[in-house]
């Protein structure tokens, strides 16, 4: 029942601050349905977890390998989806500290058209923001994005 709320209040409060920053409305019916696919979602992936990544990994055919920052250092993670048939893109990074414990994270969605090549830039750009946001000022940024680079 907890963590029904608490996905009930993440997407209302989503909702309102799509009303404010987009001027988009939503209805209580879709509200109420997004909270819930979000939360069947949520579950599902929370009983199906892979483990921790700090071992390797086999993803799409390569292998993965995440490992901790130096000491005092906050790690951050970016990565970037591209979703064409659907004309939209995200960006999402976690930040971890030097013990490897997730310390927050956050993930955006766009509307548009866009190379891949763009949507690296922004999630790079939009993890700096959040450095700034946050006066993080010894991290370790970490992107598979060569074209960034």
């Amino acid at each position: 029942m907890g963590e029904e709320l608490a996905m009930e209040a993440w997407v209302i409060w989503k909702a309102c601050t799509d009303v404010m920053r987009q001027n988009k409305m939503t209805t209580t019916t879709k509200v109420v349905l997004l909270a819930r696919v979000t939360l069947n979602q949520w579950q599902h992936a929370q009983s199906n977890r892979m483990g921790s990544l700090s071992h390797t990994m086999k993803w799409d055919n390569r292998l993965e390998h995440w490992t901790k920052s130096n000491v005092n250092k906050i790690k951050l993670n970016v990565d970037n989806l591209l979703f064409k048939s659907e004309g939209k893109f995200g960006v999402g990074a976690v930040a971890r500290d030097s013990s490897g414990t997730l310390l927050e994270g956050f993930s955006m969605s766009f509307h548009g058209r866009v190379e891949a090549s763009f949507v690296e830039v922004i999630g790079i750009k939009e993890v700096l923001g959040w450095i700034k946001r946050k006066g993080w000022l010894d991290v370790q940024l970490e992107t598979n994005c060569l074209v960034v680079v």
